[in-house]
């Protein structure tokens, strides 16, 4: 194994801690942050998409300590979910830092530690180890296509709930 996907592996497991660490954390500041009840930052796609990538490392990691790290199908179409994540992760930093943490007010505490870990350095981390990683998948063109299936879904559910006026936790829609 070379270097680089030693420093891969390990950039792996500090996703897990980040990601889930940032999910954890935020279920536990949710009443600082105004959240009631905590479980509602489950309706954020910044938490699912925390949630996704740490899992999806869990999962890859697993494997590379199993049996089954031979796998070429297996790893192929788990590698092709976590290209869709690191995806969804990389959305949620680019549209965090660009438009949502530089005019957000206090009372959402935007550059607070938690949201810190969930919106820039998982974000980084995911970006940064998909180009470490010496796994080469042949992407092909239809699998762009994967990668705004979660924000689509995500922005359909969101439209729903916005309509029938449902409280994301905040006392009001999103």
């Amino acid at each position: 194994m070379s270097s680089r996907q030693k420093i891969a592996n390990i950039f792996k497991f500090i996703i897990v801690l980040t990601s889930l660490g940032s999910t954890i954390l935020g279920f536990f500041t949710a009443g600082y942050d105004g959240y009631s009840p905590w479980y509602k930052r489950l309706l954020y796609f910044t938490t699912q998409s925390n949630i996704w990538i740490g899992v999806i490392h869990i999962l890859i990691i697993a494997i590379l300590l199993s049996k089954r790290k031979n796998d070429k199908k297996l790893i192929d179409g788990v590698y092709l979910c976590k290209y869709f994540f690191v995806v969804s992760i990389t959305m949620t930093g680019v549209v965090f830092c660009s438009f949502l943490g530089p005019f957000a007010d206090e009372t959402f505490h935007a550059w607070s530690f938690y949201s810190l870990l969930a919106h820039v350095i998982t974000p980084i981390l995911a970006i940064t180890e998909f180009y470490l990683d010496e796994h080469r998948y042949n992407f092909k063109n239809k699998h762009l296509l994967g990668t705004v299936i979660a924000p689509l879904i995500y922005y359909a559910l969101t439209l729903v709930l916005c309509l029938i006026k449902y409280d994301f936790g905040r006392g009001e829609p999103y």
